[in-house]
């Protein structure tokens, strides 16, 4: 839900998508469980990574679990990719990261608490 909610809501000043950020087509679409993060129809209009690109120029750490079965790796990429992209377009790169850490659908926080305590504490 971050995902949405950062993208929509101008009040966030920073949050973490962990095992979220992938793509409709590896996640919702190949992998059995639940649906709550799928937005019926929305591939006629955008993939996670454009969603995620809505968010920027604000930072947006993203963590994905090498072993995440839900959220495969190869779509954290891509979905991290598109979104960093935006960053890149508007001169901020350096808001927009991603640790891909050793496990599987979970919140690692190794980079995540450090990224939030310096966005939100400057």
């Amino acid at each position: 839900m971050t995902l949405y909610l950062e993208a929509l809501d101008e009040r966030v000043k920073a949050a973490v998508i962990s095992g979220f950020l992938n793509t409709f087509r590896q996640t919702f679409f190949e992998v059995e469980h639940c649906n709550c993060g799928y937005v019926p129809g929305i591939l006629k209009y955008a993939e996670m990574g454009d969603i995620a690109a809505l968010i920027a120029p604000t930072p947006l750490p993203i963590e994905a679990g090498k072993r995440d079965t839900g959220f495969p790796l190869s779509g954290a990429q891509e979905g991290y990719s598109i979104a960093r992209r935006a960053y890149e377009l508007l001169g901020t790169p350096e808001r927009c990261d991603i640790e891909v850490f050793d496990g599987g659908h979970a919140f690692s926080g190794r980079k995540a608490i450090p990224w939030l305590q310096r966005w939100l504490l400057e």
